[in-house]
């Protein structure tokens, strides 16, 4: 069976909605329309996942300009310790280097574990928020759906 994938339009950015409702008839012998109840709540997750993912990005970028000014200060402190290996001679240079090396990886080790770890957490959090919105738009859906199909059943048939 040839599956038919769902994309989003490069015009607009959004779900192939025809594409769904095609998916829908064939898999499932549902007739949907743009109008129906279930389309409007996909529509409205899909608002919302756009939303979380705008909002991981930013997180993400935010980590990356702290990562970058820490790669700079660490930049700038390396200079700093180059040139005053230049001045000294070879064996302090060399005992320096190793000093400064030991006391940077761990400061370095710590400002990036820091930079990073409140966004993979802020992350864990939307992912968790976005799986539980997505179960209960599913749910709704599901209960819409049952209510339209038992409206019909009952009063229209």
């Amino acid at each position: 069976m040839r599956q038919r994938s769902l994309k989003l339009s490069p015009a607009l950015n959004t779900l192939d909605l025809d594409a769904l409702i095609g998916v829908m008839a064939r898999d499932h012998g549902l007739i949907l329309s743009k109008s129906d109840p279930a389309m409007a709540m996909l529509t409205g997750f899909d608002q919302v996942t756009r939303a979380v993912c705008a909002h991981l990005t930013s997180e993400i970028d935010a980590a990356r300009e702290s990562i970058a000014d820490t790669a700079a200060q660490q930049v700038e402190d390396s200079k700093a310790i180059a040139e005053r290996i230049v001045q000294g001679s070879a064996a302090e240079a060399a005992s320096k280097v190793n000093l400064a090396i030991q006391h940077a990886t761990p400061i370095l080790q710590r400002a990036l574990i820091q930079a990073i770890e409140p966004s993979l957490a802020e992350t864990r959090r939307l992912r968790h928020e976005a799986e539980k919105a997505y179960e209960y738009t599913c749910y709704l859906a599901g209960v819409i759906f049952l209510t339209l199909l038992l409206w019909w059943f009952f009063f229209l048939r």
